[in-house]
């Protein structure tokens, strides 16, 4: 699973400095956590992934343990802006997520 998160992580982490309203960006996280979606169904075997993603993103912005150790691999700040972008997915209209 490590390596999974990590896989997802670093393209995600590269873009947390550019302005989300850049539509590129946008449509980058957007293939990441859509990919993450179908990986995670594959290895955990559900048909939805919503839910396990929406927990994981939780942790990310507010398991201080999990944030410490995202935040010393990919930089400050990443852990909370991958919880960002995996929420961001389910909820915005317009998703495929949602």
């Amino acid at each position: 699973m490590k390596n999974l998160q990590a896989d997802f992580s670093r393209p995600l982490t590269r873009n947390r400095k550019c302005d989300d309203a850049l539509r590129q960006v946008r449509q980058i996280r957007g293939q990441l956590i859509g990919e993450y979606d179908f990986v995670a169904r594959q290895l955990y075997q559900v048909k939805d992934a919503r839910p396990l993603l929406m927990d994981i993103a939780k942790g990310y912005q507010e398991n201080e343990e999990l944030m410490a150790g995202m935040d010393s691999v990919y930089g400050s700040g990443s852990a909370k802006y991958t919880g960002e972008a995996i929420e961001s997915f389910y909820t915005t209209p317009g998703k495929t997520g949602q």
